[in-house]
């Protein structure tokens, strides 16, 4: 299936509803993910941003627990239940996140702060048709075409973004966009990276 271009807004708007998307942009002088608020740019192209979306997942700082003191003192856990939709991460930070869920979850430990934050994200990839010099994913034996951890794959088609949904919630996200998708080869074109030399 194909995403036209010019529908991203509208795709990006019908995610946005229940749910806080994040794009990939610029804030200040830094390229980072950035909440989308309707009338942002969103960088697709170009080299990767600044500072990755791990921080979306793992934040400097956040707030554990709120108490209150007195006679009826108490601790409470706070709890971050938003939907959140991180579009535009490349595969080597989807990797990233992989590793992430390894650390957090795979070590007889799991830290509930970042699994109830990783179960209500849902991701969209972009593959790097053109990967910038700077890039090191074959040295990491990762391909830059491929993100099997993400929920949905985008690739560079032309006008448009070939579509690929690789789990149950990607499926969903494929149905909210049932109207605006359309039926077409999702061959990936080429991609320029861009994003650097914009920035300077």
């Amino acid at each position: 299936m194909l995403l036209k271009k010019s529908d991203l807004n509208s795709a990006l708007t019908a995610l946005s509803d229940g749910a806080s998307v994040y794009v990939p942009g610029v804030f200040g002088d830094i390229s980072r993910f950035i909440l989308w608020d309707g009338k942002s740019e969103v960088l697709l192209s170009g080299s990767n941003t600044v500072l990755p979306p791990k921080d979306i997942l793992f934040p400097q700082t956040e707030k554990m627990y709120a108490y209150k003191t007195g006679p009826e003192a108490e601790v409470k856990e706070v709890a971050d239940d938003r939907k959140q939709v991180i579009v535009g991460i490349r595969p080597c930070d989807m990797a990233s996140i992989m590793r992430l869920d390894q650390v957090f979850f795979e070590k007889n430990y799991q830290d509930e702060f970042y699994a109830r934050k990783r179960a209500n994200a849902t991701f969209i990839a972009f593959a790097c048709a053109m990967p910038c010099e700077t890039c090191f994913c074959d040295s990491m034996g990762l391909d830059p075409n491929a993100a099997p951890g993400a929920d949905v794959l985008l690739v560079e088609a032309g006008d448009s973004y070939g579509v690929a949904a690789q789990t149950d919630k990607g499926k969903e996200i494929a149905e909210r966009w049932k109207g605006i998708l359309k039926k077409g080869d999702q061959k990936p074109g080429a991609a320029v990276c861009t994003l650097k030399a914009k920035m300077s």
